[in-house]
């Protein structure tokens, strides 16, 4: 009995050294002193937004001053936490037919892109989701999954890049982290967020800004409407219940800024 309590202490003794040892060399945590542990910044980093470490070691060797939106998808696609994303059968000639339509086809070291890999399927699920593409019923809960992931490994990234003081790839983390949360691209028009809008809602929308003096793509200002004919009266209702709700959000917004306004004004000079 005494040799199985021995074997089971050496046992859970290695794998702490190991685990140890692993954090250590990711630059999670440091060791003094073989005795005494710290955590470090990137350890923290990834303690907060609960991710693997070595996602957290990924960010910090792949992320650089130059970074941008394009290799941010790739960083991120390449975590720790997309390599059990599931490939279903014959599923690789689905994932290969919507990487030919996203913006960022997806790359390789060898020079082979392998379909069956799962960081290659959350590569392209991500920009499928950004493009607002059309999916099949299993893929729309692949994609559910990669986003719930994505955001969390997109803050972290803004931390490892503001940790080393780097303001470009900051600023384009957390426009990626919008975009993500909108499901459109930067570039795409803000109308792009109401209910049915599709290439010819959109064009019609834009000709009828154009009309009013306003540039294509920018929303119309607070309790101002553009009418655009022809349209299926669902549409309408889902396309005002939008709008109605947005200008609900904006009102309580400008509220509240009036009453910041207010209280900054009445504050005395010598409490400022």
């Amino acid at each position: 009995m005494s040799s199985i309590y021995r074997h089971l202490s050496d046992h859970l003794s290695e794998l702490v050294e190991t685990t140890l040892t692993d954090l250590e060399q990711s630059k999670c945590i440091a060791i003094e002193e073989e005795m005494d542990l710290q955590p470090l910044n990137l350890g923290m980093i990834a303690s907060y937004y609960y991710i693997n470490y070595t996602t957290i070691e990924l960010f910090s060797l792949s992320l650089t001053s130059k970074t941008k939106i394009r290799g941010l998808l790739e960083i991120i696609s390449s975590a720790a936490e997309y390599s059990e994303l599931c490939i279903r059968h014959r599923e690789e000639n689905i994932i290969k037919a919507l990487a030919n339509k996203v913006p960022h086809k997806p790359t390789s070291a060898s020079g082979t892109v392998k379909y069956n890999d799962p960081h290659v399927k959350a590569h392209v699920l991500l920009q499928a989701h950004l493009s607002r593409t059309q999916l099949p019923q299993e893929l729309q809960q692949d994609t559910h999954i990669v986003l719930t992931k994505a955001i969390r490994l997109i803050q972290a990234c803004v931390d490892v890049v503001s940790s080393s003081g780097w303001l470009a790839p900051a600023v384009a983390a957390m426009e990626l982290a919008q975009m993500v949360t909108q499901a459109m691209w930067a570039k795409d028009s803000y109308l792009r967020q109401l209910p049915h809008a599709d290439s010819d809602l959109l064009a019609r929308a834009a000709e009828k800004l154009r009309g009013i003096g306003a540039p294509p793509g920018a929303p119309s200002p607070l309790g101002r409407r553009i009418k655009i004919t022809n349209l299926r009266r669902s549409v309408h209702i889902d396309v005002n219940q939008k709008m109605n709700q947005a200008e609900e959000i904006m009102a309580a917004e400008y509220k509240g800024m009036d009453r910041d306004r207010q209280c900054r004004a009445t504050v005395p000079d010598g409490s400022r």
